[in-house]
């Protein structure tokens, strides 16, 4: 039986049949790169909302074309934005050729998209991976960074501060953690902050990471000028831009613990795990590997001999030296920490679909995958089945019948706003507006900002502006004489809308002229829009 078996695994190891096995893993790549992008161009050229917030950071961009500080208090809430102001200045110029438009956005949000892929093929190429491996990672990562329900190919920053984040990680990791890497890793890491907060995570896996592995000294450093960069940059933004973290902190720090629940998480994981299965049994085939390779060669090791190795290995005098000698792989390493971070926090958040998971954690999912795997002169037979179906499983929901879906009703929209000047909107028509040129009322953001309060230590140290109500307050009332002096040529709202501006009152001097259907074809949702016009 042995000698069947040795038979066996010296034909698997000819040449021309793992050859083989590497053209047809090869193949079905081009056709998951044609589709991925395919539904991509789909996304992207779709001259409609595809998801209800997408006016947001659309507004900031009108603001800023303009000439208006989108952080201005008196702009509350008509044009909040709880993100970031890095993206929309991104766009500007090109906003400023073509217009601000849905397409526009989108293809700044597609470009990082990618250049957060180009990343994680250069950290591939560094390690000496497989072509084709690291052709996989990069196809695997932005069909997550395009699973429907996530916001991050729609107007949304995420892209944008996904690829700022991986710069923040991986710089130091390119130029070998010099000095001059570490300054440029702390500019693009508060630059990660300033497009969508939670981006920020990737200075704390620097910090931590040099302390562990690289050197102690350089961490202490470069956790001190993170604090003072910071610390800089935060009153530079509090002088130019009032209300930016009114908006961008206040309201996410308060909001957080009431959207958090520990369903959401169990939900989510196991979502991920269903789409990740075909590396899931990868990886367990990896372990099942080494755990009998260790037991074949390692039949003297005992549990005393392992603790000592991981003590000898801890260095506590040497300020130079790292923490551990024994050095983990950057990847492996803030895998292990974004995994930590969605477990304790930021995967109990019901506001997210899967977008944190595809966000913060699979970047170093794929990494690590293609690495381990490419480690094996046999991957394109034991593996290349399991990693395709993977890459199936996160495309295979690509279902253009929602863009088509409803197509008339976005264009009887669309007339609607073209033909009429004033229009008190619901957050899904903000674009619509936007495009023409047109005041909104409601951005998207607009129910969060009453959020914005202060609570514990912050209190003492931020104080609260009342100018943010006083906003709320005049625009509410502007709101109200409109509608009782019928000066909104239509007010257009979906069904069951709820909002702090306009009271159920309001149909005393506006009548319904009746219903139009829409579909946002990322987000799946069909939204029912009534319109109403003065009496």
């Amino acid at each position: 039986m042995l000698s069947n078996l040795k038979s066996f695994l010296l034909f698997l190891r000819q040449p021309n049949f793992v050859q083989w096995f590497k053209v047809l893993f090869g193949l079905f790549l081009i056709y998951f790169a044609i589709l991925i992008l395919h539904y991509h161009y789909y996304l992207i050229t779709f001259p409609y909302p595809i998801m209800y917030r997408e006016g947001t950071m659309m507004a900031t961009t009108t603001l800023l074309l303009h000439g208006i500080n989108p952080s201005n208090f008196f702009l509350e809430p008509q044009y909040s934005n709880l993100y970031g102001i890095t993206y929309p200045l991104i766009v500007l110029p090109f906003a400023s050729l073509y217009g601000v438009t849905l397409p526009v956005h989108r293809a700044i949000a597609a470009f990082f998209i990618l250049a957060s892929c180009a990343i994680i093929s250069l950290v591939l190429n560094r390690k000496k991976t497989p072509l084709l491996l690291n052709f996989w990672a990069v196809l695997t990562l932005w069909a997550s960074l395009l699973y429907p329900l996530t916001t991050t190919p729609c107007v949304d920053p995420a892209s944008t501060g996904l690829f700022f984040m991986l710069l923040t990680i991986f710089i130091p990791f390119f130029l070998n953690y010099t000095y001059i890497s570490l300054f440029i890793s702390i500019i693009f890491g508060i630059l990660a902050f300033y497009t969508k907060a939670y981006f920020l995570l990737g200075l704390p896996v620097v910090t931590s990471y040099l302390f562990l592995f690289v050197s102690k000294k350089k961490s202490v450093l470069f956790g001190c000028c993170c604090l003072i960069g910071f610390m800089f940059s935060v009153v530079a933004m509090n002088y130019f831009f009032p209300s930016y973290f009114d908006n961008c902190f206040f309201v996410n720090y308060n909001i957080s613990p009431q959207t958090s629940m520990m369903i959401v998480l169990e939900r989510q994981l196991h979502k991920f795990a269903q789409l990740h299965i075909g590396i899931i049994i990868a990886m367990l085939l990896v372990l099942l590997y080494a755990l009998l390779r260790g037991f074949w060669t390692s039949k003297t090791t005992n549990i005393k001999s392992i603790l000592r190795q991981c003590l000898s290995a801890v260095q506590l005098r040497n300020w130079e030296a790292p923490l551990i000698i024994k050095q983990l792989p950057l990847d492996i390493y803030a895998g292990i920490y974004f995994a930590a971070v969605l477990v304790l926090c930021m995967g109990k958040h019901f506001g997210a679909n899967m977008w944190y998971f595809f966000q913060l954690f699979s970047p170093f999912l794929m990494i690590t995958t293609a690495w381990v795997t490419g480690r094996f002169r046999l991957w394109p037979i034991l593996f290349s089945f399991f990693l395709i179906f993977n890459l199936y499983s996160l495309s295979s929901d690509y279902n253009y019948k929602y863009f088509d879906k409803n197509q008339t009703g976005w264009l009887s929209l669309e007339k609607l706003v073209q033909s009429n000047s004033s229009i008190f909107n619901s957050s899904l028509i903000a674009p619509l507006l936007i495009k023409e040129n047109k005041e909104i009322f409601e951005d998207g953001a607009e129910h969060f900002i009453e959020g914005g309060h202060r609570r514990g230590l912050l209190a003492q140290l931020f104080a609260e502006d009342k100018r943010v109500f006083a906003a709320q307050t005049l625009l509410f009332n502007r709101v109200q004489n409109m509608i009782i002096y019928k000066k909104f040529d239509l007010i257009i709202i979906e069904a069951g809308y709820a909002s702090n501006l306009i009271p159920d009152s309001f149909r005393n001097f506006y009548k319904f002229v009746g219903p139009i259907l829409v579909n946002t074809p990322q987000d799946r949702k069909s939204f029912l829009i009534t319109v109403w016009k003065p009496i």
